[in-house]
């Protein structure tokens, strides 16, 4: 499994006043899936699986296993969790996939 955390965007001073209000504004829309669907990596049903989105301000979207409570205190000791931002696991196929996807720059 692959960890996934929101970890580099408080500290870097991109949202100095906390996390942006995403569910309170129509700006920033899904673009397009990074990878392949869950269907085309083997779900069943296509539907409950991790995915992984580019969104129109650039940035990324996962969804994924909540895990923040089990690895927070296996952060290691350069990384950081602001109380907004939680730790998800998405499967390794399931990052491995999208690479191909995610621009360099």
């Amino acid at each position: 499994m692959i960890v996934i955390a929101a970890l580099a965007c408080s500290r870097a001073g991109r949202w100095p006043a906390g996390p942006p209000r995403l569910w309170e504004t129509s700006v920033v829309k899904i673009v397009r899936r990074i990878g392949d669907s869950p269907k085309i990596r083997g779900s069943l049903t296509g539907e409950t699986c991790p995915d992984v989105f580019e969104l129109s301000d650039g940035n990324f979207a996962v969804i994924g296993t909540e895990a923040t409570e089990a690895l927070d205190p296996e952060l290691p000791a350069d990384a950081g969790r602001a109380d907004y931002e939680r730790i998800v696991i998405i499967s390794r196929e399931t990052l491995i996939r999208a690479k191909r996807d995610i621009p360099d720059a």
